[in-house]
């Protein structure tokens, strides 16, 4: 399954959970500047956009992604006070259907804005990658490989990808 994440220009690199994917074989992370006019118009071929409010993903959406070897997962990788802004400035080449992760999927990554209020059910891009691809049917535990608290997430979420392998000695 192939993965575009749009990535914020001032991410801070050190904390990005898309850090340690930066050379995934089916991950492509692009980085949008603003412009003196607010964002460039960003091309994408089409596929599925996880967007928070949009109806629930489900299995029956691989669909989408067989449908046209272009499509990909698209993901916003930001603040949520950037999101909005973002969004305007996609364009798609195709079908771009919007789709959010069911309601259930628990975050393990540890927020501590003094600014603002994540929305319920936020997610580290990582995570939301890692649960779109179980739900879609390919899950990949690569994704996961650098994350701090994959182990959390893994936990919190076992409906999703099963409980935790036992450790053979």
């Amino acid at each position: 399954m192939r993965f575009l994440a749009i990535q914020y220009h001032k991410e801070n690199h050190k904390k990005c959970t898309l850090t340690p994917l930066r050379n995934h074989p089916d991950v492509e992370i692009q980085v949008l500047r603003p412009g003196p006019s607010g964002y460039p118009p960003f091309w994408i071929e089409g596929g599925i956009l996880l967007a928070v409010g949009a109806p629930p993903l489900d299995h029956s959406d691989r669909a989408i992604l067989d449908a046209d070897p272009g499509n990909r997962v698209v993901l916003i990788d930001g603040n949520w006070v950037k999101v909005p802004g973002i969004l305007r400035a996609l364009r798609a080449r195709g079908p771009l259907v919007h789709r959010s992760l069911p309601e259930g999927i628990r975050t393990a990554y540890p927020r501590r804005s003094k600014m603002f209020v994540d929305p319920a059910g936020g997610l580290a891009t990582v995570e939301a990658m890692a649960a779109a691809g179980a739900i879609l049917g390919e899950p990949d535990p690569e994704l996961l490989a650098g994350y701090t608290w994959r182990e959390e997430f893994l936990r919190l979420n076992a409906h999703l990808f099963g409980p935790p392998a036992a450790v053979v000695e």
